[in-house]
């Protein structure tokens, strides 16, 4: 049977003899007892332990929510990769320990996030954090592949977890480059070459579904294209407001350098037009020690993340997708102006049904809250029809 998302169970149960009625017969919902009154102290979910309960605090703190209890799950409750970096902060400045971002995609209770303190296991999840291949959740059906936008993590994905059917397993694809030791792409193609490689790795049997947003879109595109021609069985190709052909978009007299740390910073959610040039590099560094993510961990980390964003953009602007034969499900974020829809950008591209899901954001917003929602709930659906009876 279905079940309610943990937020929405209710935190306190009163029994009366019998419900008030008024004199129409409806219920008279103001002689209610209240719950707060009548309900007895344990009626909510306590806190195992005084670590568990400062956790439980930090997660409300950050929410902006009354309360959480133990089971409550961090992405349920409206958290998204920014509220995350705040959250792994503030738990380092409280508890003195460093808790990855990667853990709550794994662990994003309270409970389960403190299980992992005492596990040993913080420099592995810094590291999985990065990692090409980031599995944010697991399940029994063939897994939907996400792809990494010109930044090259994908963190941003994790949006879709509260709303997309918990039977799908979803798997992020982050750009090599990231961790110490990893070699960049030379060319789009080679890079969507790696990705098929782990695909097929993580699952050996088809059909691959693919999702892309931004520059992530004209990867799984050309993903989906090798993966055909290697006989493989595709799936759902889905890309997110993915423009095939866009240059990278820099600030009139900017350098690239100067372009990717402004878009960078857009990225983490910090407007930078007020920020001189000079100090952006500056401002980002901060940024990422002071929220602890695995960048912050190191001095080259920064420069890596540079490097990628980079190669990224001009691998991108290189290349020109090749025509794929298959059905093609797009969405195209509508508050952009004097952009055409994203069905009659890929036309060109696509030998196929090309069905185009208009939403009202920004190209930015696309995997914000909202938007994210109801992109879930479009998946869900093919999804389920993909699915042969």
């Amino acid at each position: 049977g279905a079940t309610l998302p943990a937020h929405m169970v209710p935190t306190a149960y009163v029994a009366v003899p019998r419900l008030p009625l008024t004199t129409n017969g409806k219920i008279d919902r103001a002689a209610l007892p209240d719950p707060q009154d009548s309900a007895p102290s344990d009626s909510l979910p306590r806190p195992a332990t005084p670590q568990e309960e400062v956790l439980a605090s930090l997660f409300a703190q950050i929410l902006d929510v009354p309360h959480v209890r133990p089971d409550d799950g961090f992405f349920d409750l409206g958290g998204h990769s920014l509220l995350a970096t705040r959250l792994t902060g503030l738990i380092r400045g409280t508890f003195g320990v460093d808790v990855p971002i990667a853990a709550l995609f794994d662990a994003p209770t309270p409970r389960k996030l403190l299980h992992r303190y005492l596990s040993g296991r913080q420099a592995e999840e810094h590291q999985r954090a990065m990692a090409p291949v980031l599995r944010l959740r697991g399940g029994d059906r063939p897994a939907l592949f996400c792809v990494h936008p010109v930044a090259g993590v994908s963190w941003a994905y994790a949006r879709l977890l509260p709303h997309l059917d918990p039977r799908t397993p979803v798997i992020a694809l982050q750009a090599h480059g990231l961790l110490p030791g990893e070699t960049l792409p030379s060319s789009l193609s080679e890079m969507a070459g790696r990705y098929v490689e782990a695909i097929v790795s993580e699952q050996p049997h088809g059909p691959y579904h693919l999702a892309g947003w931004s520059m992530g879109g004209t990867i799984a595109h050309e993903i989906a294209l090798q993966l055909k021609r290697q006989g493989h069985e595709l799936g759902l190709v889905v890309l997110l407001d993915a423009h095939p052909q866009d240059p990278p978009e820099t600030e009139t007299g900017d350098t690239l350098e100067v372009s990717v740390l402004r878009s960078l910073l857009t990225h983490f959610g910090i407007g930078s037009g007020d920020i001189p040039p000079g100090q952006l590099r500056a401002t980002l560094t901060a940024f990422l020690a002071e929220h602890d993510t695995v960048l912050g961990q190191d001095e080259e980390g920064l420069d890596r993340l540079v490097d990628v964003y980079t190669n990224n953009a001009r691998l991108a602007s290189d290349f020109t997708p090749s025509r794929l034969t298959h059905d093609v499900l797009t969405f195209t974020a509508t508050e952009e102006e004097g952009v055409a829809d994203s069905a009659r950008r890929w036309a060109p591209f696509v030998e196929g049904q090309v069905i185009d899901h208009p939403v009202p954001c920004r190209h930015t917003e696309m995997l914000d809250l909202d938007a994210a929602r109801n992109a879930s709930h479009v998946l869900n659906d093919h999804l389920n029809r993909s699915r042969t009876p």
